[in-house]
């Protein structure tokens, strides 16, 4: 038997201030998330200024910010998600409407393989 779920999303996260992951990571533990990814990444402009010489003149507009960034995605099948985990930070004052803190936001799950997700075009299998 399969039904229609339009709730199966890619929850990413951006995270600029590498010390507030492990805050993320328990608020998304507390959310019942299972099974995130997290990995090193590099934002855009500092990666033209550092691999192309006629861009090097953006180092100057780069300098003091951190070098790299945490991205964090994960398979989820709630859509309110970002708000719910945001309420869980704001508790601890880690606020994702601020500057330099990151950004979270949600991607339909169109086809998935080899995830809790195993589903193509929306329609999932109930076990």
């Amino acid at each position: 038997m399969t039904k229609k779920n339009s709730e199966k999303m890619w929850l990413f996260m951006a995270v600029v201030e590498e010390s507030i992951v492990p805050d993320i990571l328990n608020g998304l533990l507390e959310l019942e998330v299972k099974g995130a990814t997290i990995i090193n990444s590099q934002g855009m402009g500092r990666t033209i200024a550092s691999e192309f010489p006629i861009f090097a003149g953006l180092m100057n507009e780069l300098k003091g910010s951190k070098p790299y960034n945490k991205t964090i995605f994960a398979a989820v099948d709630d859509i309110d998600l970002p708000d719910k985990l945001q309420e869980l930070l704001l508790e601890i004052d880690l606020d994702f409407t601020q500057p330099n803190t990151g950004v979270m936001f949600m991607l339909p799950i169109v086809r998935a393989k080899g995830t809790k997700f195993d589903f193509k075009d929306n329609d999932i299998k109930e076990s």
